[in-house]
């Protein structure tokens, strides 16, 4: 069984070429996992727009959670 899920998201709906951060959190809540973190994210630098471009949503799972509950 697989715990922990990192991907590469966009953050940006305008920006086409990463798949939205939205469409990762469904499919993954959908299949018991949860957001536990966003790491390295990157603003649209390209375009001078202050917003993200896309970060690295790590998702747990639910068997972690449950693992790791404070007692």
């Amino acid at each position: 069984m697989i715990d922990i899920v990192q991907v590469e998201a966009g953050m940006n709906p305008k920006n086409r070429k990463f798949v939205p951060f939205e469409e990762f959190k469904r499919f993954l809540e959908d299949r018991d996992y949860y957001l536990f973190g966003i790491y390295e994210q990157v603003h649209e630098h390209y375009t001078g727009e202050s917003h993200l471009r896309r970060a690295n949503p790590v998702f747990i799972s639910s068997h972690m959670i449950e693992l790791n509950r404070f007692q």
